[in-house]
C-alpha cells in the first residue's frame, strides 16, 4: 500500500518540483534520515523498482526486511504529504501573517503583535477578494485582537460587538455558498436535504441591509435560482454581480460561479428557451476573456466543446472557428488532437461543407468513449445530408455493434440507440406519407432520451 501511495505521488512531480522535494528532503529540520533521500532517488530514478531490488539498493549488506521498509516508505510519504502542507502555507502571505500574529499574541509580545497585526489587516484589505474566504480571515483576526485585549482590559465590550458583526459576515457568506451548492445537487440528483436554519438564515439576509456584499446577494440569488418562482429575476441579478464583482472571489470559485449562470442556461434551453442560448454563449465569451473558465492556463475538453456547441446553435461560425483555433493548446494534451477535429468537424457539418467533415473525422483517434459516439453521430448526419444511403445503412449497423460491444449503460445508451433507431425511421419513411411523418414526427417530440431531437424533425420537414 505504501508503495502505490507513494509511486501516484511522486509521478505528480515534474523535474523543478522533485528537485524543490529534495531540497526539503534534506533540510534537517524536517529530516534527518539519509534511508529516506535515498529512497526519494531511487523511486524516481526508476518508478517501477519495488520489493527486493529497491530493498537492496536501500540496505545493499542487510537481509531482507518488509517491515523495515515499509516503515522508510512510510517517513518518505508523510515527509511528501508535509512538503505539499508547506509549499500551499508558503504562497500564501496572508495565512503567514496571520499565524505570525497569532504567535507573538501567544508569547505576550504585544508590541510585536500590534505590528504584525496591523500588517496582516494591510494584506486581508490589500487583495481583491471579498467572498467567504475574506470574512473569515476577518474574523480570525478580530478574534486574535480580542484575547489579547482582553488580558489588559476584560470589561472592554466594543472588541466583542466587532468580532459579533464578523462572525455574523463568515458565517451567513459560508451558509449561502453551501445552500447554494445545496440546490445545485438537489436539482441535478434529486436529494431530499434539508440544511438547517437554511429558513432563519434567508430571512434574515432578505431583511438586512446585508444584499450590498457581492459575496451575499450572489449566493442568495445564485440559491433563488432553483426556486421556480424567482429563477428569472434572480438569474439576471445573480448574472450582472457575477460579471462585475469577478475579482472580488478566487480563480476557482469565480469560474465555479460562472459555470453556475451558465447550467441555469443550459437548464432553460433544455425547457424550449431558446433565447438562453445567446446568454450562455455571452457567459463563456466573457469568461474566456478575463480567464476565468482557464485552470492553470488550461481548458476542460468538456468545456471546450460546450462553447463549440453553444455557438454553432446560435450561428456564431466566425468566432467559434477563432475560438477552436486560439484555445486548442489550452486543452490536455492527451485531448487536444481528438477534440481539435471533432469540433472543426462540427463546425464544417454547420456550414455544410460535408466532404471537409469526413475527412476531419478520420483524422483524430478518438479514444475517449463518448467523444467517440459524438463523432459517429456527426458521421450518421452527414452520411445522410451526402445521401450516401448504403454507406449511412452500414454505419448505423456499425455503430449498434459498438454500442452493445461497448457496453454503454444508462442515459448515453439509451440516447444513442435511440437516435439510431429514429435515423433508420426517418430514413425509411415515404416522403410523401404525410400522417406516417406527422405520427413519426410525434414519437420523436415524446421522447425523454433523444439529443439530436431538432436534426431528426427538421429531417422529417424537407
Amino acid at each position: 500500500m505504501e508503495g502505490e501511495k507513494l509511486s501516484k505521488i511522486l509521478a505528480q512531480f515534474n523535474k523543478q518540483e522533485a528537485l524543490r522535494l529534495k531540497k526539503f528532503l534534506r533540510s534537517p529540520f524536517f529530516n534527518q534520515r539519509n534511508d529516506v533521500i535515498l529512497l526519494f532517488d531511487l523511486m524516481m530514478k526508476n518508478p517501477g523498482i519495488k520489493g527486493d531490488a529497491l530493498y537492496s539498493s536501500l540496505f545493499p549488506d542487510a537481509p531482507y526486511d518488509d517491515q523495515k521498509l515499509r516503515l522508510v516508505k512510510s517517513y518518505l510519504f508523510r515527509l511528501i504529504e508535509k512538503y505539499l502542507a508547506v509549499r500551499e502555507f508558503s504562497e500564501d502571505d496572508l495565512a503567514r501573517q496571520y499565524y505570525l500574529t497569532k504567535a507573538y499574541r501567544k508569547r505576550g509580545l504585544g508590541d510585536y503583535f500590534k505590528k504584525a497585526f496591523k500588517k496582516a489587516r494591510y494584506l486581508l484589505h490589500k487583495q481583491p477578494e471579498r467572498n467567504s474566504g475574506f470574512f473569515e480571515y476577518n474574523y480570525r483576526l478580530h478574534w486574535e485582537e480580542h484575547l489579547l485585549a482582553s488580558k489588559d482590559s476584560p470589561s472592554e465590550i466594543q472588541n466583542l460587538v466587532d468580532l459579533s458583526e464578523t462572525l455574523d459576515l463568515r458565517y451567513i457568506t459560508l451558509k449561502l455558498k453551501n445552500l447554494c451548492l445545496i440546490a445545485a445537487h438537489q436539482s441535478i440528483y434529486h436529494s431530499e436535504i434539508e440544511p438547517g436554519l437554511s429558513d432563519e438564515v434567508l430571512k434574515y439576509v432578505q431583511d438586512s441591509n446585508l444584499l450590498e456584499i457581492p459575496a451575499v446577494a450572489i449566493y442568495l440569488f445564485g440559491y433563488q435560482m432553483f426556486d421556480d418562482n424567482k429563477a428569472e429575476s434572480a438569474f439576471q441579478h445573480f448574472k450582472s454581480l457575477v460579471l462585475e464583482h469577478g475579482t472580488a472571489f478566487p480563480g476557482e470559485e469565480i469560474r465555479d460561479l460562472y459555470l453556475m449562470a451558465i447550467n441555469y442556461c443550459v437548464r432553460q434551453l433544455n425547457d424550449g428557451n431558446e433565447a438562453y442560448a445567446r446568454e450562455a454563449f455571452e457567459l463563456y465569451r466573457e469568461g474566456l476573456k478575463k480567464e476565468y473558465l482557464l485552470d492553470n492556463g488550461q481548458l476542460s475538453r468538456f468545456t471546450y466543446h460546450n462553447i463549440v456547441a453553444i455557438g454553432l446553435k446560435i450561428g456564431e461560425f466566425n468566432w467559434v472557428d477563432f475560438f477552436i483555433h486560439t484555445f486548442k493548446n489550452a486543452l490536455q494534451r492527451k485531448y487536444r488532437d481528438s477534440s481539435f477535429s471533432f469540433s472543426l468537424a462540427q463546425l464544417e457539418f454547420s456550414r455544410k461543407k460535408y466532404g471537409a467533415v469526413l475527412e476531419l473525422l478520420q483524422r483524430a483517434n478518438y479514444r475517449d468513449l463518448l467523444l467517440n459516439l459524438g463523432a459517429k453521430t456527426l458521421l450518421l448526419k452527414t452520411y445522410y445530408e451526402l445521401q450516401e444511403n448504403d454507406l449511412l445503412s452500414a454505419h448505423l449497423d456499425a455503430m449498434t455493434n459498438y454500442i452493445r460491444r461497448k457496453q454503454i449503460m444508462g442515459y448515453h445508451k439509451t440516447n444513442y440507440n435511440n437516435i439510431i433507431r429514429y435515423t433508420r425511421k426517418v430514413l425509411n419513411i415515404n416522403p410523401y406519407d404525410k400522417k406516417a411523418k406527422s405520427q413519426l414526427g410525434e414519437m420523436i417530440e415524446k421522447e425523454e432520451v433523444l439529443t439530436e431531437r431538432n436534426w431528426l424533425l427538421e429531417r422529417l420537414k424537407v
